[in-house]
């Protein structure tokens, strides 16, 4: 899962960053107790990190690796 991972981050930047993006927007609304901008970012970080996770397998696919139901959660856990 951490080599894929790291392939995320070479190959999607752009989508890393936007999911760290969102993290740190619902930590924001956390500190702030803001339960709107919590609901919201919360949906964005799910909708998001599935979208991640599915590239993900799609990605090690190319790569030559075959992506477990297994591998793929622990990919989603630690995005």
């Amino acid at each position: 899962a951490a080599w894929l991972v790291d392939q995320l981050v070479r190959h999607e930047p752009a989508r890393v960053e936007e999911l760290l993006q969102v993290g740190a927007a619902l930590r924001e609304a956390q500190d702030a107790l803001s339960a709107d901008d919590l609901r919201a970012f919360t949906k964005q970080r799910r909708q998001l990190t599935a979208t991640v996770t599915t590239r993900a397998r799609a990605l090690g696919r190319q790569l030559g690796t075959k992506v477990s139901e297994a591998v793929a959660e622990q990919v989603e856990a630690t995005l």
